[in-house]
């Protein structure tokens, strides 16, 4: 029992330590550039998996497109388009009463024409919540101020500020502009793995001052906010109070002040193009509004770039090329519908699977293979669902590759290790008993699930002894390469009929045979096998026989050879026995000893065959194709209940009647 609970310790302590070390593989794979890579990968297959299912985009939004029709029109010209356009269309857009108007485009420099900005600048004012855009760049004019306009810089930091996106140097609007608009940031850079925009900074640092991304200010006006009640905690949350110091909102954010996009699909935004749209506002009042046309009414427009051929466009894990503008457009939907990735925390997934890999390990450490292969893909098959399942339904992120990577991986070595001890096994049965059994036997020995026990245990067999009568005589009459080509002519056909009829060659003493049936491979009719082999050995000795006389070189008392045949069938202790550098699978016991003794009586019953009444009950009852003889009740030297004998007199088919009758 000792030995039992030990073992079972170390299985689980090794298991709990592969466990640990896969986790802990994992943990120091994770970042690195080919498995963010292929997580991205998986993550771009959860957005298009579930782009059928994605609930409506907020109908407030509506994406003003700067698009082909647009600027091959004349009226508008090439771009970038004289500034006084930009100023008609908020003039006309004022018939429609819009919410919020973004740009999300630079007017970092004054127009050659002042007439241009003083138009635009006139049209800003109309509203109170007019957006244009800035960048922090590298290579640009310097920036340490607290304030662009009439745009504050955020003051209520938790954290590191210079952790931001952002640049000791940047282009922001013209001063008109930054005074009659609101200054939002358009920074959005792509990621250095795959140069996919996966986050967009919320917050943007400009020399020492975080200022907010045209993505935030953009809520922040929705919502009446403004930079004081905005409170920013890196690696937390951005949040919104009211005057009361009352929580409004609050915006999950990474280390950097980045927002995960949770991506919709795009073709569900509103868009209409900045023509036609500026077309039909200078149509009011004459013309009825158009049903298909979004209202603008409380809505929040967003004017940007949509034509291919401009260059505010980029990958994203829903299109090759995506407007920028969709991607400030999905930040807008996510704040505002609070429509956020949650990541499930690394830790969590780590511990997760360092426990399934251990218990999977312990459950499958004695299985079949196919079972140690079929279910560790099942699990992670099941992961995988679940993933994308929580994708779809709540947004919840999973991480996919290193998990499931390292969960196979883990499985693939131990599945790999098993297979080679398998085969060492395998190769250790067949060098082992390749020759002492038939190739079937060893077949069926390797193939099965469950290998022989071969470290010792007690097996019902039968036992078999044969041995040449009068043995002595041969050494006398014959020389010694004789007596060694004699041997092996008698031995090769007597064995090869014990191994054809599946039994377990154990040794040969001299002229002396030794063999089991029964072991290792179990067989139920073990003792009529026995008795059909020993019968047949029989017959192969009379085709020698012949063969010698034929010979003509052999002297009388080899053409005259029989062999005394003993068996006995009983309980046996059979295993590999012998020292730790030679050993041999063998039998030993009471019931083999008695084997023996029949070997030997043989010869006062003046019989060839001898075999005692357990072996004569199971040959009987496994089949009918046998002759027996009743010989005699015997107590044997060492027992003290007799045992009946009996003669095997041979096939019943080849006996004469008169023995029959």
């Amino acid at each position: 029992m000792k030995l039992t609970v030990r073992s079972r310790w170390v299985r689980i302590l090794v298991a709990v330590l592969a466990a640990g070390a896969c986790v802990a593989l994992m943990e120091a794979l994770w970042d690195t550039k080919i498995a963010r890579q292929i997580e991205n990968v998986t993550l771009i297959r959860r957005f298009e998996a579930r782009a059928g299912s994605d609930p409506p985009i907020d109908p407030r939004i509506v994406i003003v497109g700067v698009d082909e029709e647009s600027i091959t029109h004349p009226y508008l010209g090439r771009w970038p388009w004289p500034r006084e356009r930009h100023g008609e269309l908020l003039r006309e857009a004022t018939k429609r009463k819009p919410d919020v108007v973004t740009f999300d485009f630079f007017f970092t420099e004054p127009s050659p024409d002042p007439t241009q900005d003083e138009a635009m600048m006139q049209g800003l004012e109309l509203y109170p919540n007019a957006l244009v855009g800035a960048v922090a760049e590298r290579d640009a004019p310097g920036f340490d101020s607290d304030r662009i306009g009439k745009t504050e810089s955020l003051t209520r930091i938790i954290g590191d500020p210079y952790a931001a996106v952002g640049f000791d140097t940047g282009l922001t609007p013209i001063e008109d502009f930054a005074v009659s608009a609101w200054t939002g940031f358009v920074n959005c850079p792509p990621s250095e793995v795959d140069g996919i925009r996966w986050r967009v900074p919320l917050v943007v640092r400009l020399g020492s001052k975080l200022f907010p991304s045209i993505a935030l200010q953009t809520v922040m006006c929705v919502q009446n906010v403004r930079c004081s009640d905005v409170e920013v905690e890196f690696g937390r949350a951005i949040r919104f109070f009211d005057s009361q110091g009352m929580l409004l909102r609050s915006i999950p954010i990474n280390e950097r002040g980045e927002l995960r996009l949770n991506f919709r699909s795009l073709d569900r935004f509103v868009q209409v193009g900045y023509l036609r749209l500026l077309n039909q506002l200078r149509q009011l009042p004459e013309v009825p509004w158009p049903q298909e046309f979004p209202p603008l009414k409380g809505q929040i427009l967003m004017i940007g770039q949509t034509a291919a051929g401009l260059t505010d466009l980029g990958p994203t894990p829903m299109s090759s090329s995506t407007a920028l503008v969709l991607v400030q457009a999905t930040a807008v939907n996510s704040l505002l519908r609070e429509d956020y990735l949650q990541e499930v925390p690394r830790g969590t997934v780590l511990w997760l699977w360092f426990f399934v890999a251990a218990g999977s390990l312990l459950l499958l450490r004695h299985a079949a293979v196919m079972a140690a292969i079929i279910l560790p893909l099942a699990l992670a098959a099941g992961y995988v669902a679940l993933a994308f399942w929580q994708f779809q339904v709540s947004s919840l992120l999973f991480p996919l590759f290193m998990p499931v990577a390292g969960f196979i991986g883990i499985h693939s070595v131990s599945v790999a290790e098993r297979l080679l001890r398998e085969s060492r096994a395998k190769s250790r049965i067949k060098s082992m008993f390749g020759t002492y059994v038939s190739p079937e036997v060893v077949n069926e020995m390797v193939a099965a699930p469950h290998p022989p026990q071969l470290g010792g245990e007690v097996r019902e067999i039968t036992a078999l002894f044969s041995d040449i009568a009068s043995f002595s005589t041969f050494s006398e009459v014959l020389s010694a390469p004789q007596l060694v080509q004699l041997l092996n002519e008698y031995l090769g056909p007597l064995t090869d009929t014990i191994i054809h009829h599946d039994g377990t060659l154990d040794k040969y003493i001299g002229d002396a045979i030794v063999a089991m049936f029964g072991v290792p491979v179990v067989r139920p009719d073990h003792a009529y096998r026995a008795c059909r082999s020993a019968v047949e050995m029989q017959l192969r000795l009379a085709e020698l026989r012949e063969k010698w006389c034929q010979d003509g070189v052999w002297p009388e008392v080899v053409t005259q050879m029989q062999t005394r045949i003993g068996m006995n069938s009983g309980d046996a202790v059979v295993g590999n026995m012998g020292s730790s550098k030679r050993f041999n699978y063998t039998m030993m016991g009471d019931s083999v000893n008695l084997a023996a003794r029949c070997e030997s009586g043989a010869k006062s019953y003046g019989v060839h065959i001898m075999i005692t009444e357990s072996t004569h009950q199971q040959a009987t009852a496994d089949g009918g194709d046998l002759a027996f003889r009743f010989l005699d009740q015997i107590v044997v030297k060492g027992r003290t209940q007799p045992v009946k004998i009996y003669e095997i007199l041979g096939f019943s088919r080849d006996l004469p009647q008169s023995i029959h009758d």
